[in-house]
């Protein structure tokens, strides 16, 4: 399913299990972000409810903002900062129920572009219960920040 899809469902009760992922990868993002117009306690809310069905419209301004602070746009304005990082290391599952791993590959794909040095690790697991992976991150950070 789309995005598309996901923001025009029908909300009807509560959500099944199955429909967890779609639930969080919905609302997570509309809960808000910075406030810049007195909106309700300082976030904006991205959806807009008429009648009985929920549609999630897109709003330019919010929009916007929003790709401002989306990292694939970041690695523009901020090149020279990321390359003068001592470790810059990402991972992540490949089973990942919020597909983070798809927006890692695009900013993995961008940063080889742009000759950023980096270290990228796909693990055969999803997004929870993964502290046994920070066996492997901690270590590198340690190092990097001793250096």
């Amino acid at each position: 399913m789309d995005m598309r899809g996901i923001a025009n469902q029908k909300h009807d009760g509560p959500a099944e299990a199955d429909e967890e992922p779609v639930c969080n990868g919905r609302t997570i993002p509309e809960a808000g972000g910075p406030n810049s117009g007195g909106d309700v306690y300082g976030l904006w809310i991205h959806r807009r409810v008429r009648g009985e069905e929920a549609r999630t419209e897109l709003i330019e301004s919010v929009w916007k903002l929003w790709l401002t602070w989306d990292p694939l746009f970041m690695i523009d304005r901020h090149a020279e900062a990321f390359r003068g990082l001592r470790l810059l290391f990402l991972d992540c599952g490949k089973d990942d129920e919020f597909y983070l791993e798809l927006g890692a590959r695009a900013f993995v794909k961008k940063l080889r572009a742009m000759g950023i040095a980096h270290e990228y690790e796909e693990f055969e697991d999803g997004h929870m219960s993964i502290s046994y992976r920070m066996d492997r991150s901690l270590p590198k950070l340690s190092h990097a920040l001793a250096r």
